[in-house]
């Protein structure tokens, strides 16, 4: 796994995973990963699967920003 950590600064908010209006965020096109909503535009410690992600946050006011990431696994070289 991977994981995630991203501030936007669409708004002064530092506060992870506390719902604040009117920001949207979406991680590749959805409110939430695996059951958990994604609140804020300040996302700490998201465990991924290995796969491409884009996350996005806008506000009322037309601002967006948005982070596009890729989580790869590397194979361990090992010596025979």
């Amino acid at each position: 796994t991977c994981n995630l950590t991203w501030e936007t600064e669409i708004d002064n908010n530092t506060d992870s995973d506390v719902p604040v209006a009117p920001v949207v965020c979406t991680l590749n096109g959805n409110t939430t990963y695996k059951g958990n909503t994604i609140y804020d535009d300040n996302l700490t410690g998201l465990l991924v699967s290995p796969g491409s992600y884009a996350f996005s946050c806008t506000d009322g006011l037309s601002n967006t920003q948005t982070k596009s990431v890729k989580c790869s696994v590397k194979p361990d070289f090992k010596e025979i």
